[in-house]
């Protein structure tokens, strides 16, 4: 229930679901990306900081995109034309 009292919809519950594997998905990639670290540098000859910089720089656009989860459930959305 939410605070009014009102109960949830299955959309909104199924979006809360989807949302919160895509977060433990990510989660999991950027622990094992973290751990790859002096992997990449030995392949790419590279030091540290860069390998951490080109990690960060896949970083952002990939966690953004739980953000735009909110396509999966948004009350009385219409079209505007």
């Amino acid at each position: 229930m939410t605070a009014t009292g009102e109960r949830l919809d299955r959309s909104a519950i199924l979006g809360m679901i989807a949302m919160g594997l895509a977060v433990l998905v990510i989660a999991n990639d950027f622990t094992a990306l973290s751990v790859a670290i002096p992997a990449i540098e030995k392949t790419f000859s590279t030091d540290v900081t860069t390998a951490q910089w080109v990690i960060n720089g896949y970083a952002g656009p990939v966690l953004l995109q739980p953000c735009r989860g909110h396509r999966l459930y948004v009350p009385d959305r219409r079209r505007i034309d």
